[in-house]
C-alpha cells in the first residue's frame, strides 16, 4: 500500500533589521526568513525606563513601521521579526557609535563590562485584501554582560580586522564590538544571555514563534 506525504508547511518570517549577526542567527537555526525595511526614528521613541524595557520599546516602534511586500491572496499569513540592541556603561546608554572617534572612546569606556540587552517584537499578520493586519503580538527582552581584554593599541587594529575577517562595520554595531568571529578572541567573560549579547535572544525568539504557531 503507498502512502501519500502530505508536504510540511514551512512559513516565512519577514525580518526587518540590517543586523548582520541576526541574519546569521536566523540562518544557522534553520528558520527561513526575507529581509525587508523598515522607516522608524528611533530619536521619537521616549528613551526612559530599564534597558530591557527600552530596546523593547524601539522594537515595538520599528515594527509599527515596517514595510511589507502586497500580499497575495485573501487571509494570507505573514510573520514579522523587529529587534534592538542596546548597551550600557557605567550609567550610560550606548548604542551604535557617531564615528570613528566616539568608537574609540565607546570601547575605553566598556571593555571593563558593559550591560547587553536586546528587545524584540513579532507579529502574526494577515492579509485582508488591502492591508496587512496583526492578528497577535509578542514582545520580549533579555540581558547579558561581557567585558573585553582589548588595550589601547590594540583597539584601532580591532576595528579593520572586525570587517576584514569577520565582515562588521563596527560604525554599526551597538557598543562599536563583537564577541564572535575576530571578536572573540578579545572576549574576556560573559554573565547572563550571550545571544542576547549578539543581538538576538534565540530561545526567546523561537518561543515566541512557537506561541504565534509559525512553523519553520
Amino acid at each position: 500500500m503507498n502512502s501519500i506525504l502530505t508536504p510540511t508547511r514551512r512559513d516565512i518570517l519577514y525580518l526587518a533589521s540590517a543586523s548582520k549577526k541576526r541574519k546569521e542567527l536566523l540562518h544557522e537555526a534553520g528558520i527561513a526568513f526575507k529581509l525587508v525595511n523598515h522607516i522608524a526614528d528611533e530619536k521619537s521613541c521616549v528613551w526612559s525606563g530599564d534597558l530591557g524595557s527600552l530596546t523593547q520599546k524601539l522594537a515595538e516602534l520599528k515594527m509599527s513601521h515596517v514595510h511589507l511586500p502586497v500580499g497575495g491572496i485573501q487571509n494570507e499569513l505573514c510573520w514579522v521579526l523587529t529587534a534592538d540592541t542596546l548597551t550600557q556603561a557605567h550609567g550610560e546608554i550606548i548604542g551604535k557609535p557617531r564615528d570613528h572617534q566616539d568608537a574609540i572612546a565607546i570601547i575605553k569606556n566598556i571593555r571593563d563590562g558593559v550591560d547587553c540587552s536586546t528587545g524584540f517584537c513579532i507579529e502574526r499578520r494577515i492579509w485582508d485584501g488591502s492591508l496587512w493586519q496583526t492578528q497577535e503580538r509578542v514582545t520580549g527582552s533579555a540581558h547579558g554582560w561581557c567585558s573585553l581584554a582589548i588595550a589601547d593599541d590594540e583597539i584601532e587594529p580591532y576595528f579593520q580586522a572586525l570587517k576584514k575577517f569577520s565582515g562588521f562595520d563596527y560604525l554599526k554595531l551597538a557598543g562599536a564590538f563583537s564577541i564572535t568571529g575576530y571578536g572573540a578572541q578579545f572576549l574576556k567573560e560573559v554573565r547572563g544571555n550571550y545571544y542576547a549579547i549578539l543581538g538576538l535572544p534565540m530561545a526567546e525568539v523561537r518561543a515566541g514563534l512557537k506561541k504565534l504557531n509559525f512553523s519553520s
